[in-house]
């Protein structure tokens, strides 16, 4: 029974080992296709590709996946549920956005068949740019990997996952900016006044907070700002700028109504294919990536036609130009300029190309440079008072040689004679012929002189739209005043630049002595370049502050009457003055009340302390102020009156005598120790490193070439005017030891007139400039410029030569720059030193203030100030400014009537007026 059991049950067992053979035979095709996947690769394209370069909110991204059997034909297994996936990394190799998170991929398993080297569209997939929270991806470039899950393919081919491989795009999400903030765009002026293919465009942009509160500058990192061009309606060109959104000012804090420069953007007028846009109106676009938020602005284009040598010029031209400065740039790589220093600039043209070029040239003006000022005004120009005379010039580049051209020492005044304002200076190297330009910066520091210059020379015929307020002034103690003075806006909008952190300035003018003899720096705060647009009738500032009524050493000033002259530093400006007598007839504070504690003793002698430290300037929330880091301590500056205008400098190390100032600083109350400085003894800017050595291993070989900055004008100018022959000619008529060489002087100058076939050679010209020179001792460099009729170029040019021949120095006297030929001795002591003859011509303002002075005097009157400001339409403080002038020069007098003073002619004036012409 048993063996027949056994026997029954064989069977059995054979149909069960065969169902397990079975079993694992079928197993088989799968595990061939997972260990054949690398037959396989997988492909993604992207579809319906958007004719920008980049991708914004609300662009979907649409990626056909296709699968190729590169062998035989093969079975592939994958998961149906999800047959493929996308995942986003950024540049630096993070994951992003994981596809395989979200796409809900079941437990399931399919096989494929491939026939050999089919393709098979595999999936088609879409994104947003959100990720699984639904925010957009930051800005910037991405790296989109497709994958197909449970098989090894996928588009990643570099085996290191913090550096993928993919598709890669440029996305710019979307900007959170609050709806106060504006965007502006202001054009450069250009060289020529137009704008053409050989100029190029620059413009900067401007972020506005139109709000009444403050707010923090949006930050969006890799985010750039779009530049888009129209003509008649046909986009030229439509691309990402290298500006950042934020202007690189993220974070930042921008107060109500403030303007913030983010920086220039230069464009050259070509469109995408390289082809320039044809004469006629241009539409300039900037703003975000998605247009959410910009500002537009029309220029007048003029195309010039193809440039001489197309393949030297324009973007793809191997020739490179830069600048390079006279001054070393700080540690930090910035250049820095000071009111008073002078900045020289050499041109440079770099051939870049392996194989030698001639660049030829076919006027004087090949390598240019002009400097733009923070509003886009040129402030200097190399060509400024000679021509580009037409000359055939060949240079002739090895490969990575580069000529040079050496322009003029440039004394950092703008073209109205005044020195530059604080602020950043934009320098642009300019090859017109072959189209090329490059641009670098300055930062520029004002002493204060600049703005006192711009603020004379402001047009007469205009009213400032900023105004002071009569002030109000009281006694605050036996030495000080209270002073409340506002300063508002007019009728009218204004876009106000500060430049300088002390928004007021307060000279103390001594009404005997025509001297500042002390003063101060007040409302200080301010970032230097910080600008606000002022609403119409708007206050903006209106803080009292004290006034110590001392003078540069610090002593009581005595009785008498004085003038306080109140100047804001900022562009545009205003200025007003106020007369007093000193000491003020009111109610002071007496000693006895000042020690109402009863306390007999007297006070303590003040001793001064010296303290050597380097200076900063700290912004709080309630202000500013400036703080002396000496000896691993920090002290608070209160008052600097007494050094006046001296004013700290960030960065400046410098030795004081101190004494303790035990009053309360409000807007820097974190400090204990407060300092009144009472002599500057030394000071000097941190050290910089040296000039920087440019290494190369292979010599760069450099053509030097002087520019030649001649003057050609085709009518020789009078030598002087007719008012400086008549002034002139009595002084030498009165003055044997002048008169004779005076007269030789004058035959040469002569003789010089005749010589009207050298018009072109500089030594005719600094021959005038000697001989005006040489009758006027002493002249300052506007005067020389007006005088003469010469440009701020020319006379530059000149001077240099001059001084470097050793023919003519100079000396610093205030906020002019004083010229004496080399007949006066250097060492001549200051007092001993000749100042030069008024010649005011008959149709200046100076001229038309005599003339009124010489008819009221013949009537027995004699006006004021504010009669000659009304009489000749011009303000009373540039009325005051030339009545000062003329003063100096012992032209006028004055004396007091009541509480006015009134002007007369001195015996001298009336002399030289009633003289007859020459």
């Amino acid at each position: 029974m048993n063996g027949a059991t056994a026997k029954e049950n064989l069977p059995r067992r054979s149909v069960l080992a065969l169902i397990l053979a079975a079993l694992m035979l079928a197993s088989i095709p799968a595990l061939v296709s997972a260990a054949e996947d690398e037959g396989f690769s997988v492909s993604a394209t992207i579809d319906e590709i958007p004719t920008r370069d980049w991708y914004i909110a609300g662009d979907e991204l649409n990626i056909s996946v296709l699968i190729t059997n590169g062998g035989d034909a093969a079975s592939l297994t994958s998961n149906p549920s999800c047959p493929a996936v996308l995942s986003a990394y950024s540049q630096s190799g993070a994951l992003l956005w994981d596809g395989l998170e979200s796409a809900g991929c079941r437990l399931q398993s399919r096989g494929t068949d491939f026939a050999a080297d089919e393709v098979i569209d595999w999936a088609d997939l879409s994104w947003n740019f959100t990720d699984s929270n639904g925010d957009y991806l930051p800005s910037g470039m991405l790296t989109l990997v497709v994958t197909i899950p449970d098989t090894d393919l996928s588009t990643n081919s570099s085996a290191d996952l913090n550096s993928p491989s993919g598709i890669e795009i440029l996305w710019q999400a979307p900007v959170g900016i609050d709806a106060a903030l504006e965007f502006e765009l202001v054009a450069a002026e250009s060289p020529t006044g137009h704008f053409s293919s050989a100029e190029g465009l620059f413009t900067t942009v401007r972020l506005y907070n139109s709000g009444d509160s403050e707010l923090t500058q949006f930050t969006s990192p890799d985010c750039k700002l779009r530049f888009t061009a129209w003509q008649n309606e046909v986009v030229l060109v439509d691309r990402l700028s290298e500006m950042p959104c934020d202007g690189g000012l993220g974070g930042e804090v921008f107060a109500a109504s403030q303007l913030s420069d983010y920086g220039w953007l230069n464009w050259d007028f070509r469109g995408v294919d390289g082809i320039e846009a044809d004469s006629g109106e241009v539409l300039i676009e900037v703003g975000l990536p998605d247009r959410s938020r910009s500002a537009q602005t029309t220029v007048t284009y003029s195309n010039l036609g193809a440039p001489a040598d197309a393949q030297l010029s324009g973007p793809d031209s191997p020739l490179i130009p830069a600048v390079i400065f006279s001054i070393t740039a700080n540690q930090d790589g910035v250049f820095h300029t000071n009111g008073g220093e002078s900045l020289g600039f050499t041109g440079i043209l770099t051939n870049t190309a392996e194989q030698a070029v001639t660049a030829s040239f076919t006027n004087m003006c090949r390598i240019e440079i002009f400097i733009l000022n923070s509003d886009g005004e040129i402030v200097y120009d190399t060509r400024d008072g000679r021509e580009c005379r037409d000359i055939d010039i060949d240079h002739f580049l090895e490969a990575e040689a580069q000529f040079s051209i050496n322009h003029a020492q440039w004394p950092l005044v703008d073209r109205t004679g005044c020195g530059l304002v604080s602020g950043v200076y934009t320098v642009v190297v300019d090859v017109p012929e072959f189209r090329l330009r490059s641009v670098s910066e300055f930062i520029h520091s004002d002493d204060g002189a600049a703005i006192a210059c711009l603020g004379d020379a402001q047009d007469a015929g205009t009213t400032s739209p900023l105004l002071l307020s009569e002030p109000s002034i009281a006694l605050d103690s036996t030495e000080s005043l209270n002073i409340s003075i506002a300063l508002t806006s007019g009728e009218d909008t204004v876009d106000l630049l500060w430049v300088s952190p002390c928004r007021l300035s307060v000279d103390i003018v001594s009404i005997d002595l025509l001297a500042v003899v002390g003063g101060l720096q007040t409302w200080c705060g301010a970032e230097p370049a910080e600008r606000l647009r002022i609403a119409p009738l708007g206050v903006v500032s209106d803080e009292a502050f004290s006034l110590l009524m001392v003078d540069a050493a610090g002593e009581p000033l005595a009785s008498g009457d004085y003038r306080l002259d109140f100047r804001v530093n900022s562009l545009p400006t205003t200025a007003l003055q106020y007369q007093l007598t000193w000491p003020l007839e009111d109610d002071v504070v007496t000693e006895t009340e000042l020690n109402d504690s009863g306390d007999d003793e007297l006070a303590e002698e003040i001793i001064p302390t010296t303290l050597s430290g380097t200076w900063m300037y700290i912004t709080t929330e309630n202000g500013g102020c400036w703080i002396l880091n000496a000896g691993g301590q920090s002290h608070l500056l209160l008052d600097a009156t007494a050094v006046a205008p001296w004013m700290p400098q960030p960065k400046t190390i410098g030795t004081y005598s101190v004494v303790d100032d035990a009053r309360s600083a409000p807007d820097c109350p974190e400090w204990n120790s407060h300092i009144a400085i009472i002599e500057v003894l030394q000071e000097q800017g941190l050290p910089t490193e040296s000039e920087t050595v440019v290494a190369n291993d292979e010599p760069v070989a450099i053509i030097e070439e002087s520019i030649i900055e001649a003057v050609a004008p085709t009518v020789v100018a009078v030598v002087v005017s007719t008012s400086l022959l008549s002034l002139l000619v009595m002084t030498v008529v009165g003055n044997e030891s002048w008169r004779i060489p005076l007269s030789q002087l004058g035959l040469g100058l002569i003789g010089l007139i005749g010589r009207t076939h050298e018009t072109n050679d500089g030594k005719y010209q600094r021959g005038r400039l000697m001989g005006y020179l040489t009758a006027n001792p002493g002249c300052h460099f506007r005067a020389l410029m007006a005088a003469l009729d010469m440009s701020n170029g020319q006379i530059t040019h000149h001077l240099k030569i001059l001084e470097e021949e050793n023919i003519v120095w100079r000396r610093k006297d205030g906020r002019l720059m004083r010229f004496y030929p080399a007949t006066i001795s250097a060492d001549t002591p200051v007092e001993d030193l000749p100042i030069p003859a008024l010649t005011p011509d008959a149709n200046s303002l100076q001229g038309k203030i005599l003339r009124l002075l010489d008819n009221d005097g013949q009537m027995g009157t004699y006006p004021t100030q504010r009669d000659l400001a009304d009489r000749l339409e011009r303000s009373q403080q540039l009325i005051s400014h030339h009545l000062r002038t003329l003063h100096k020069y012992g032209l006028v007098e004055k004396s007091r009537s009541g509480m006015k003073n009134r002007y007369k002619l001195t015996k001298e004036a009336v002399f030289l007026l009633n003289q007859p012409r020459i």
